[in-house]
């Protein structure tokens, strides 16, 4: 991946450098937070709060709608402020979302109130991935649309992925059977720091 990776997306896209690089990692990043803490929403729901796999579906499917919610929003709203903002307001959504998770699980808050940060992640993505497509579209030429979809397209999956996989090794090394809350709080809160850096990534959109 460290070899062929770098060929499929934007030259400096690893670099942070200016522009549509920018916006390629931003949507990478965005999917690597929200893979990585959606994944383990559920098993925290069931194994911590001894709630039924209903109950987990329906916190992710909370999430779901604020995902349609973002999106519908960042495409009917009329506004003069650059687009970028969009993929800003999208990461910070997404680190206050996946903190929030953190914050209640070392709390141990009752599992309802879960349904807030839920609601913040779907917001995140719906505003911040969506707006990652019509920016890449628009930074390029006409001709240059299929290459820069593909590459959006392999930002999405790559960060998703490794986000993922990079959650799944911290949580397997630390496992500990019936004692993982302090484990799922520390989890989540590194994803959140982790989506920090759509921040920093989202002001280098601009040129």
């Amino acid at each position: 991946m460290a070899l062929t990776a770098p060929r499929l997306v934007p030259a400096g896209t690893w670099l942070m450098r200016r522009g549509i690089p920018s916006v390629m990692l931003s949507r990478a990043l965005l999917s690597a937070a929200f893979g990585a803490g959606i994944a383990y929403v559920p098993l925290l729901v069931v194994t911590e709060y001894h709630q039924t796999l209903l109950v987990a579906g329906g916190l992710v499917a909370v999430g779901s709608l604020g995902w349609a919610t973002g999106a519908w929003w960042q495409g009917h709203t009329r506004t003069t402020v650059s687009r970028d903002r969009f993929v800003l307001a999208g990461g910070a959504l997404l680190m206050t979302g996946n903190a929030g998770i953190g914050g209640i699980t070392l709390l141990h808050l009752p599992w309802p109130t879960l349904a807030l940060p839920m609601v913040l992640l779907g917001l995140a993505m719906g505003v911040g991935t969506t707006t990652t497509s019509l920016l890449a579209l628009g930074m390029v030429t006409e001709g240059e649309h299929g290459e820069a979809s593909s590459a959006i397209q392999l930002a999405d999956v790559l960060g998703g992925v490794l986000g993922i996989a990079a959650a799944t090794a911290a949580f397997s090394t630390w496992h500990v059977e019936g004692g993982d809350r302090l484990l799922f709080a520390l989890l989540f809160l590194a994803i959140g720091a982790l989506s920090s850096l759509v921040l920093v990534a989202a002001q280098r959109i601009r040129t």
